[in-house]
């Protein structure tokens, strides 16, 4: 019964180390993948624009979609892109898709990409022209109210609900008790202040029990057009200003 007992433990401590030696070896499989896929993350950008390092022709629809890829990369947490600063911040970030795109384009490339930055057809170019508005003061918000972030990700949703939520209450404590609609007694001011927040309000119920980021994004985007028009409204007068 010992002799069985030795050579049991004995065959239960070889199958422990082939265990072992396909783990490290499955292990080292995984990380040459995460390397691979890493190598392609960080090139992912190289691979989207190598495509037009030739005498292919960047046009408009080209520009367009240069600036939404920006714009799905920046957080807007730390700042807006506006007429000052958003071609300083792509030749920073972007240097070399700025390089190959402006040097294939026929036309004024930096007017034509601000513009396609400030004015695309998608969310995070809709949320910036919001902070954009917060940032020179159309909002009446004051300076706790954070700027409002994309929604690239589930737990960014969340902060984005937040951030809404947190302009709303920033009005009603400006309008007090007549927040909840335009009375002849309230100021100018206050009026505006009534539609933003209605606006808002409306805008974010669409999304308000929706925890998929991906979907929250499509219904905003959808959405914005209808219940945003009091912000839209502003910006000729943005654009003139700014």
């Amino acid at each position: 019964m010992q002799g069985i007992s030795a050579g049991t433990m004995e065959r239960k401590r070889q199958i422990d180390r082939e265990i072992r030696a396909l783990e490290s070896e499955l292990l080292g499989h995984i990380d040459s993948e995460l390397c691979r896929l890493g190598a392609l993350l960080r090139h992912a950008n190289r691979n989207w624009i190598s495509m037009y390092a030739t005498d292919m022709l960047v046009d408009a629809e080209v520009v367009d979609g240069f600036a939404k890829r920006i714009l799905d990369k920046h957080s807007f947490l730390k700042g807006v892109l506006d007429k000052g600063s958003t071609i300083a911040y792509i030749q920073r970030f972007y240097a070399q898709d700025y390089e190959i795109l402006s040097g294939l384009y026929k036309g004024n490339f930096d007017s034509d990409l601000l513009h396609a930055v400030l004015n695309a057809d998608c969310l995070s170019s809709k949320i910036n022209f919001l902070n954009r508005l917060r940032s020179n003061d159309f909002l009446h918000l004051g300076v706790s109210a954070e700027n409002i972030c994309n929604p690239g990700s589930d737990t960014m949703l969340g902060a984005f609900k937040l951030r809404c939520k947190n302009w709303i209450d920033e009005w009603k404590k400006k309008c007090g008790n007549n927040s909840g609609g335009t009375y002849p007694q309230m100021t100018s001011e206050q009026r505006s202040i009534a539609l933003l927040s209605l606006g808002m309000m409306q805008w974010i119920e669409h999304v308000e029990t929706i925890t998929d980021a991906e979907k929250a994004r499509e219904i905003l985007f959808s959405a914005y057009g209808t219940t945003m028009t009091s912000f839209e409204e502003l910006r000729k007068d943005l654009d003139s200003q700014s």
